[in-house]
């Protein structure tokens, strides 16, 4: 008789069910936890395109626009045809231009 052991890294732990836990997280803002878990996705797979994203766009949620354009930059190396990566990395730019837009005019007053 063969004894059931279950293989706990296959239950709950595959990439895929770390990327669907990350973007629950992501939803209720819980940024960091999300981002345990998508750090944790790209140490086994460093070409994973779902995490390269999704960090990317939590990074840019925080306002941490540098790390995010890295990981959007990163994304295009790996896929250059997804329409996600420039698209968010032309938000970041115009977030970036605004800002300057907006102490430029401070200054002025």
């Amino acid at each position: 008789m063969v004894k059931f052991a279950p293989n706990i890294k296959q239950l709950g732990k595959s990439e895929y069910a770390r990327l669907s836990l990350s973007h629950a997280l992501a939803q209720t803002r819980s940024f960091d936890e999300a981002l345990e878990e998508l750090e944790t996705v790209l140490s086994f797979n460093p070409k994973s395109l779902y995490a390269h994203l999704s960090i990317g766009n939590i990074y840019l949620l925080q306002k941490r626009y540098s790390e995010a354009l890295s990981h959007f930059l990163t994304l295009i190396k790996l896929e250059p045809l997804i329409p996600q990566a420039p698209l968010q990395i032309g938000r970041i730019y115009l977030k970036k231009k605004i800002s300057i837009m907006l102490e430029n005019f401070l200054k002025q007053l």
